[in-house]
């Protein structure tokens, strides 16, 4: 997959495959200047980051309890701002998705009420946007497979010009206005 010439994806701002090795301490990205710091460093932290060589596409990461991470940078390039995005990736859950809330991409400021947010939320995909009169707008995007189904795509769109988020989850695509 890496091979893929990124002149195909001309718009793409930032691409973590998440393979790195286990003395790595960034994740790197192959479509921008966004390396991200694994956090805590390095990879290995016992109980909390492990890489797995069989991911969906190549290597994989997981991330076994919440303090691990990747820290990108804050850029230019990935504030959208009030401009269409997406993004997607291959999930696979362990343990109780129905209680946990686990982030995929966090960049949030409930503080200042602008950025987004994307993650599941006690099972479900979740896009929160902000930048809105009266504080964030949440979207639910469905159901998200449990631990026992193996790896499941999620993608997330978000069209600014015709007000509406797409959600696909595997080959369920869902649009809300």
């Amino acid at each position: 997959f890496r091979s893929v010439p990124l002149s195909m994806l001309p718009r793409m701002v930032a691409w973590w495959p998440l393979d790195e090795t286990l003395t790595a301490t960034t994740f790197k990205d192959f479509a921008g200047a966004n390396d991200a710091l694994i956090q805590p460093a390095p990879l290995d932290v016992p109980g909390i980051i492990q890489a797995y060589p069989a991911g969906k596409v190549a290597g994989a990461c997981w991330f076994l309890v919440s303090p691990g991470h990747g820290r990108a940078p804050n850029a230019t390039s990935l504030n959208f701002g009030n401009g269409s995005f997406s993004l997607d990736c291959w999930f696979q859950a362990f343990g109780q998705m129905n209680t946990r809330y686990m982030a995929i991409v966090d960049k949030y400021d409930a503080i200042n009420n602008w950025g987004y947010w994307v993650g599941i939320n006690q099972g479900n995909l979740e896009l929160r946007l902000g930048g809105t009169v009266g504080g964030a707008i949440t979207y639910n995007g469905g159901t998200v497979p449990g631990p026992n189904a193996g790896w499941v795509f999620i993608g997330v769109a978000v069209d600014r010009a015709a007000s509406q988020v797409r959600f696909q989850i595997n080959s369920t695509v869902t649009t809300v206005p």
